[in-house]
């Protein structure tokens, strides 16, 4: 009788261990839980340490003026560019100028393709190296005794023979097709997302007639607003 209440009592005992033991394994596993919830939101936070940054690409015009000479006068050009820029760094498009104070023997107009690379686009300042290549017409006066001709009065004009009616300082309208090239150095402010502000330098080699080429050709300093590229 001894023996089957001892057998039942450690039955009992046993199973009391076993309910015990269950109840703590589960309250060890709901402790053990907010444990890794910091590493897993580690983990999750890893990606967002890193810099992902959206590539800033679109469309931009800008207005401009330059200031430089031409025929040994000073000149104002006004014109436009427009075109893509990627990642507010690289600029490829087309770019016009007119001559403003323009009159009928003092005239110049071009346009074709410029591309421009910013250093630093994505700052709020930075430098702008760039590269005009374009075609156009220019129209200025030159003394006469520059085309080869006749240096002064009664003397014989080549073309004809006949004795010359003008003097070789009369000024004479020359027209000419002209090829231009002009790298340009700016630099940059960037106000806000879509507008930015350049100014800078840039030198304006011209191809033309030998005798309008070197009063064609010359230094220019630059002003923009350039808007749009987002």
């Amino acid at each position: 009788m001894s023996a089957l209440i001892l057998f039942r009592s450690m039955r009992a005992l046993m199973a009391a261990a076993t309910v015990a033991a269950a109840s703590v394994g589960i309250a060890h596993a709901q402790s053990a839980a907010p444990a890794t919830t910091p590493s897993t939101a580690a983990t999750t936070q890893t990606p967002s340490s890193m810099q992902v940054r959206q590539m800033q690409n679109g469309f931009v015009f800008a207005p401009e003026v330059r200031i430089t000479k031409v025929n040994d006068r000073a000149a104002t050009l006004v014109g436009a560019s427009a075109g893509w820029q990627m990642d507010r760094t690289l600029f490829v498009g087309a770019a016009g100028y007119v001559l403003a104070n323009r009159e009928r023997d003092f005239e110049m107009q071009y346009g074709g393709a410029l591309m421009k690379f910013s250093i630093g686009g994505s700052q709020t300042a930075g430098l702008t190296p760039g590269l005009f290549l374009g075609l156009g017409t220019a129209t200025i006066t030159r003394p006469l005794s520059e085309r080869g001709m006749p240096g002064g009065p009664g003397q014989p004009d080549p073309r004809t023979g006949r004795p010359s009616m003008v003097s070789g300082s009369t000024p004479v309208p020359l027209y000419d097709n002209i090829g231009v090239a002009e790298p340009q150095l700016n630099a940059f402010w960037n106000v806000n997302r879509w507008l930015r502000v350049e100014g800078g330098v840039g030198y304006r080699f011209v191809g033309a007639a030998d005798v309008m080429q070197p009063h064609l050709r010359g230094a220019s300093g630059s002003l923009s607003l350039q808007f749009g590229g987002h």
